[in-house]
């Protein structure tokens, strides 16, 4: 019979605190019915097998005299939530020399666990069931941290046998990893711990996967001796918590720390079990916590089928089903039932002397595995570990080469992520994607299933819609030009609270996630078009603006100084990451049409520290009450070979030769806000300039947008 240590509660108050079967479980007998008041002792001397450990015993107890199996409901008061009773199970990682100290915090009480070589067990008794619960590891050099959630949802996890284990909540494994998330969702808090499982959920959402492997690989690598502290600090956690010397830390140690994505790949995670084969997933990007994400997020869409599961995310892909099982690791993996491919069009040095071209990339996948790292009440933490074949079709001579990119999914049972769309939230004017099959970049040929525009759809009660201004804003030498085009679409709302809209060639089905802001209202998506015989599906995130109150420009309204919704919202991780290296982007416009975008880079970047920042000169006008915002490129012979300009005419007039558009950003007003303007974005960008005569290759990228003035 396992040995039971109340760590909290003395002998006289065991009867009064215990829940019946507790007690039996740990072969103690009912004998007293009074309660004791809550004392404290300085501590006691505990003996497990090969180790001595002093630990103190902090007492807080308020027994109740009701059960805990449900809320307690008095005359004339609201229903209050018994306390509860669980056991916590748990195992140490990279714990350090001797013994450590571990608490496990419950709000404000504290009770210490009993350590039995690497492996740890706590009782948390009638504590209150709203209390968020942490763990706190305290040795020689070593300082770990785990955040569990409330104590009410830990005692609904532990099941009916009332304890609780890391193969049913990974963060009773206290380790470097369960660290660097304890330390990253607080830091979304400004420091603090989540107020309940329902904000603990949102914060976990919003914080920088890339920042997770080289937290946690730098917090091993010091616990285990591997890696130096710098003076100053008495632990790896106490160099995370300052920012500028963790960042200078990772920065010139890159060898003793090696590649953090390999200790990630090695840590271990709850077991998925079979009743998760049961259940519709959507896997996520970061979101911004509380607000609508104008940076889009990625969308997974894994959906039950007959023979397994249809995966879809983006961009498109041509086959969708996978085969799940359960691997000896608990690890879900998901084998491609055929041959599974999306493309993406890179630049690559693959031209004549290794001149750099754009290039279908096609990636085959072979199978994904998926790790959960982290469980909150309804959004978890997936690891995932891809495994894709590379090719290039257009370039056969390269071969193929595998690629196994790892990356993170913040993934939520779908019933549980969405909410219902009603008719209130679809009719009238509504900032709106459409999808079409896009051509490839590369080879102008068909290339996959895209989200193709952003436009302006009026919504009718019937179930029609028609499509305005339909698409694009500027011509084959990036000039502005009007557009009539439109279109008619239908659209009903469905049983399982989605909507679904078909327009000409393509269906998609959306799904609120019941974040808005003001007139915009976040969704996930999953469209399906055709393609000959091959069906073509996309995931993906988007946002639709309420334009039931028209709003435009005036000649002045542009002037001034803006933040733009997809820099806005973005900021740097915590590490510096070269992937988003940028702190903030201003773009001023002028009253006499020029404009500057001036972005500043993250100082981390440079030894000195000196902030860096370069400015982009651009021209503005209003064309039909929209705004275009246009960027030159010309040959001038001083100051450089190349430079950017405002207007081709400012860069002749100081000696260019050759100029033309390089980039154009167009917007449309739909709805405003105090300073801010939400709207339709057209991006057109143009790789690099091979010629300065049209017509010209670009990109186009439609999405909604906000603009802020400053």
């Amino acid at each position: 019979m396992r040995r039971f240590i109340l760590a909290a509660l003395s002998a006289t108050a065991i009867a009064a605190v215990l829940a019946a079967p507790i007690l039996q479980r740990a072969g103690i007998e009912k004998t007293q019915k009074r309660p004791v008041a809550a004392r404290e002792d300085r501590g006691r001397l505990d003996r497990v097998p090969g180790r001595f450990a002093v630990v103190p015993v902090v007492r807080s107890l308020a027994a109740p005299a009701q059960p805990a199996t449900g809320p307690i409901v008095g005359v004339g008061s609201p229903a209050r939530i018994p306390p509860v009773s669980v056991r916590l199970s748990g195992a140490l990682e990279d714990a350090g020399a001797g013994t450590p100290t571990v608490i496990v915090r419950v709000g404000d009480v504290q009770v210490p666990a009993t350590i039995v070589g690497n492996a740890f067990v706590a009782d948390l008794v009638y504590v209150r069931s709203a209390s968020m619960v942490s763990i706190e590891l305290s040795n020689t050099g070593v300082r770990h941290r785990a955040l569990l959630g409330t104590a009410g949802q830990l005692r609904r996890l532990a099941g009916a046998d009332n304890t609780l284990q890391p193969s049913e909540h990974p963060s009773l494994r206290v380790s470097p990893l369960s660290t660097a998330l304890h330390f990253l969702i607080s830091r979304e808090l400004g420091g603090r711990l989540p107020a309940d499982d329902d904000e603990l959920d949102r914060a976990l959402r919003s914080i920088f996967p890339e920042d997770i492997a080289p937290a946690a690989n730098l917090l091993s690598k010091t616990a285990l001796g591997a890696a130096t502290l710098p003076g100053g600090f008495a632990d790896g956690y106490a160099l995370l918590q300052d920012q500028q010397a963790y960042r200078t830390f990772l920065r010139t140690n890159t060898a003793t720390l090696g590649d953090a994505n390999t200790y990630i790949r090695g840590v271990a995670g709850q077991p998925f079990s079979a009743m998760d084969l049961q259940r519709d997933w959507a896997l996520m990007g970061r979101m911004l916590m509380n607000r609508v994400t104008f940076v889009q997020p990625s969308v997974q869409l894994m959906l039950k089928t007959p023979a397994g599961y249809a995966l879809h995310a983006n961009p498109s892909r041509r086959n969708v089903g996978f085969s799940p099982q359960i691997d000896a690791n608990g690890d879900l993996v998901l084998t491609a039932s055929g041959t599974v491919s999306y493309d993406t069009t890179p630049i690559k040095p693959f031209g004549l002397n290794g001149a750099s071209v754009v290039a279908v990339e096609r990636h085959t996948v072979n199978s994904e595995r998926y790790r959960r790292l982290f469980a909150g009440k309804r959004t978890s933490l997936w690891l995932n570990l891809s495994d894709e074949t590379l090719s290039y079709p257009e370039y056969p001579e390269r071969g193929a080469t595998a690629f196994a990119p790892v990356r993170y999914q913040f993934a939520a049972v779908l019933d549980d992520l969405k909410t219902s769309a009603q008719a209130s939230h679809v009719l009238g004017r509504r900032g709106f994607p459409m999808f079409c099959l896009q051509p490839s970049l590369a080879t102008g040929q068909p290339s996959g299933l895209g989200n193709c525009e952003f436009a302006l759809h009026t919504f009718g009660a019937s179930g029609s819609a028609l499509m305005e201004n339909v698409g694009q804003k500027v011509d084959s030498a990036l000039k502005p030009v009007a557009v009539s085009g439109g279109g008619v679409l239908a659209w009903s709302l469905q049983s399982d609270g989605g909507l679904r809209v078909d327009g000409a060639g393509y269906s998609v089905r959306l799904w609120r996630l019941g974040i808005s802001e003001g007139p915009a209202d976040a969704m996930i998506y999953l469209a399906t078009a055709q393609d000959g015989p091959a069906t073509l599906t996309l995931s993906g995130h988007t946002i639709v603006i309420d334009g039931n109150t028209p709003v435009s420009f005036s000649a002045t309204d542009p002037v001034g100084t803006w933040k733009y919704g997809t820099f806005g919202d973005e900021r740097v991780a915590y590490a510096y990451n070269a992937s988003v290296p940028f702190q903030q982007n201003a773009f001023v416009r002028l009253a006499d049409g020029t404009q500057s975008q001036t972005t500043f880079v993250d100082p981390v970047d440079d030894a000195t520290g000196e902030t860096f920042s370069w400015t982009y000169r651009s021209g503005w006008k209003l064309i039909n009450l929209d705004l275009y915002d246009t960027r030159y490129r010309a040959n001038t012979p001083t100051p450089a070979n190349i430079s950017y300009f405002s207007s081709c005419e400012a860069a002749f007039a100081q000696g260019a030769n050759q100029c033309a558009a390089t980039r154009v950003r167009y917007f449309r007003p739909l709805a405003k806000v105090g300073n801010r303007w939400y709207g339709v974005e057209d991006l057109y960008s143009r790789y690099f300039i091979t010629s300065y005569t049209p017509p010209f290759q670009f990109d186009r990228f439609s999405r909604a947008n906000y603009y802020e003035l400053q």
